[in-house]
């Protein structure tokens, strides 16, 4: 048995450390995050339409951006789920399983690529343990998120890019997983044609000796990228760079006119040299990039998006404040540096799609920043374990029982915070209650000739069609409103068939018979006798169910 250990110890490992990745991505799966979100209803709801009818909820058959909310979204994770429907039915954990799956392939994946790279198993084990229990990773890996299945398109394309320098043949497969991630999420149609031209520039010389790698590779990757280049300068691309652009904001602009006013002559050389768009918009971007850097966002209060945010804590462990700079300081060595190179070129350029657009720090739109950040957490680790290895067995031992004990607290901690206090915390930002409110309205819709939901909350009828399985057949057949949302070009569906979607008018819509209202606890005044009332975990009012 000691010699069967000995021998494939490191596949043993790896294994153990699977096993935990698929634990913290698999466990209570459907009840955390609690309630669903709209971006994962247009996934499951359009896959399912997919299934059914070949075509998306507005009749465009097999899209290459689904037009969802007029976001225009990518494509391949809501294709990718169309089996897991086919298999389990349109429910959450059909939509969330695709993305849990590929967090744990992403484990796996990183570990190879750690013994790629530096050809050292225990440094690919320490990073793939760390990327395992990340709660940066861990998060996005639990709910249907575009952002994970990108991350690990890119993970996997400098996976076959590392082979492929030894060996040209993975050339080619690598351009074609790093151009799948275009398809996945909107962010790796900036990051990855960068660090993709770093790559090649880095490692020119390698790559030259595999020229005809090196031209199927170049063919493959513009005949995959002509489609993302149209999707980008059309009306999809437009829409969805207005919708987030930092370019889209008047602020800046009202800022250089303010400033330049406060000059003698606001149109002089001097006023238009410091107060022009280029210089705001740079230091607007440089501001918003440094931000995914910061140790509030690493550490202390991670993104500032309630429904991209663990309360209570950054994207990663405060233990990782001592793994990063002694991971950095180990692979800025020069024995270590020319096979870094490449992690580095990932680190850097992975939050940079984030820095053009609003609400920055932004963790969904950095996810692939987790397997950088874990691979250099782990040659902390490594580091850490080179030390401890030379010393007596009495301070070896007591070395790892504190880290151990450390390391427990503080995943403990983890999982405290999210499964006990974001629930209690978010409740409205994941919507939750929509399944409850949906399934009671669906026993009770046909003894009524309308249903009222509220719009308070984000996209209610893509939530309704999800949850009452509408056939997309009838839905696509029948006439819809889409009504204008937000400054951004969001849109929304205020009705179809039977029910509707807006702000819930008391005074006037008491007046309303044979119809069945929900709306919020501001909407619907406390005296008012409810068939139903849905509360969040905290115990506050998510929905009234009115009956008349």
């Amino acid at each position: 048995m000691k010699k069967f250990f000995q021998k494939n110890k490191t596949i043993i490992v790896l294994g153990l450390i699977v096993i935990i990745a698929a634990f913290f991505r698999f466990w209570c799966l459907t009840q955390n995050p609690l309630g669903f979100s709209a971006d994962e209803a247009t996934i499951g709801y359009n896959a399912y339409s997919i299934l059914k009818t070949g075509a998306d909820e507005y009749g465009v058959r097999f899209p290459l951006a689904f037009k969802a909310f007029s976001d225009y979204q990518a494509p391949l994770y809501t294709y990718l789920t169309v089996p897991s429907i086919a298999v389990l039915g349109l429910n959450e954990f059909a939509v969330r399983l695709p993305s849990a799956v590929f967090g744990i392939l992403t484990v796996i994946t990183v570990y190879f690529l750690c013994l790629e790279i530096f050809k050292n198993s225990t440094i690919g084990l320490s990073a793939a343990f760390l990327l395992a229990i990340s709660p940066f990773h861990v998060f996005f890996s639990r709910g249907a998120w575009q952002a994970n299945l990108a991350t690990f398109l890119i993970t996997l394309g400098f996976y076959l890019f590392a082979i492929g320098l030894r060996s040209g043949k993975y050339l080619p497969l690598s351009v074609l997983a790093f151009l799948a991630s275009l398809y996945s999420y909107q962010s790796p149609r900036l990051v990855v044609p960068i660090m993709g031209f770093f790559l090649v520039l880095l490692y020119w010389k390698v790559l030259w000796k595999k020229k005809k790698a090196l031209f199927t590779s170049f063919v493959l990757g513009l005949i995959f990228f002509i489609p993302i280049l149209f999707i980008l300068t059309g009306t999809a691309g437009q829409a969805r760079f207005k919708g987030v652009s930092i370019f889209s904001d008047s602020g800046p602009v009202n800022q250089i006119n303010s400033l330049r006013g406060e000059h003698s002559n606001p149109n002089g050389i001097i006023a238009l040299i410091f107060h022009n768009k280029v210089q705001t918009f740079s230091v607007i971007m440089a501001e918003n990039y440094f931000k995914h850097f910061s140790p509030d966002f690493l550490f202390f209060k991670g993104d500032p998006i309630g429904r991209q945010n663990v309360p209570g804590m950054g994207v990663l462990y405060l233990f990782d404040i001592i793994l990063l700079p002694a991971g950095l300081a180990l692979m800025l060595k020069k024995e270590w540096f020319s096979k870094s190179k490449m992690v580095f070129i990932w680190l850097i350029f992975a939050p940079l799609a984030s820095a053009f657009t609003f609400q920055t720090p932004n963790a969904l739109r950095a996810a692939n920043m987790s397997v950088p950040l874990a691979i250099v957490s782990g040659f902390g680790a490594y580091s850490f374990f080179e030390f401890i290895s030379s010393k007596r067995l009495l301070i070896k031992l007591f070395s790892f029982l504190l880290v151990f004990a450390v390391g427990l607290f503080f995943v403990l901690r983890f999982l405290n915070l999210y499964f006990v206090h974001l629930p209690q915390k978010y409740g409205l930002e994941w919507e939750y209650g929509f399944n409850e409110m949906v399934n009671y309205i669906g026993q009770n819709k046909e003894k009524y000739q309308k249903i009222i939901i509220t719009n308070r909350y984000d996209q209610p009828y893509i939530l309704t069609l999800f949850y009452l399985k509408y056939d997309p057949k009838t839905y696509q057949s029948i006439g819809k409103q889409e009504t204008l949302i937000d400054k951004f070009g969001f849109t929304t569906i205020s009705s179809f068939d039977n029910f509707e979607f807006r702000h819930i008018d008391w005074a006037n819509d008491s007046k309303l018979k044979n119809v069945i209202i929900v709306g919020t606890a501001e909407e619907i005044p406390d005296k008012v006798p409810t068939a139903k009332e849905i509360r969040f975990p905290n115990g506050k009012v998510a929905f009234k169910i009115v009956e008349r």
